[in-house]
């Protein structure tokens, strides 16, 4: 008499096949759009914009505020993060910088170089000196913007 517990298997079953296949097309999936160039620019032209309107929101707050405002860039040693951040240095009472601030941080493939790590706008929405600005991808080599806040 035939005994099926003792039936062993030998070699790799169509099922275990189609298994492997099934995680590897997820890991791809999730890690293709990454590397792919068009993800890359995408991820640059957000960076330039949203550094443009950082610019604009620091001079314009400001201005309406009759109060100097200082856009900080930060840049993380290890390239871990790279963003904008805002200050008052002179406070006025009841001015929550919080809440009239968004911090930004750029895309993790896109690392920010700049000549200095502050960007400083007196009452008038002036700046008190131009501030040249490099933005890099990490993912392409090739692509990058410099800018100058002026």
């Amino acid at each position: 008499m035939f005994d099926f517990q003792e039936v062993r298997s030998h070699g790799i079953a169509v099922l275990d096949i189609l298994i492997g296949l099934g995680v590897l097309v997820v890991v791809i999936s999730v890690s293709a759009p990454k590397l792919s160039p068009s993800a890359a620019k995408a991820d640059m032209q957000s960076a330039v914009q949203n550094l443009e309107q950082s610019v604009q929101l620091a001079r314009n707050a400001a201005r309406e505020l009759e109060t100097d405002v200082v856009m900080h860039l930060y840049t993380d040693p290890r390239d871990r993060e790279h963003s904008i951040k805002f200050s008052i240095p002179k406070r006025k009472p009841n001015l929550n910088t919080v809440t009239l601030f968004k911090d930004y941080v750029f895309p993790a493939d896109i690392r920010i170089d700049a000549e200095a790590t502050e960007v400083r706008f007196n009452y008038a929405g002036e700046l008190e000196a131009p501030v040249m600005v490099h933005l890099a991808s990490n993912v392409d080599g090739g692509l990058d913007e410099r800018l100058v806040i002026q």
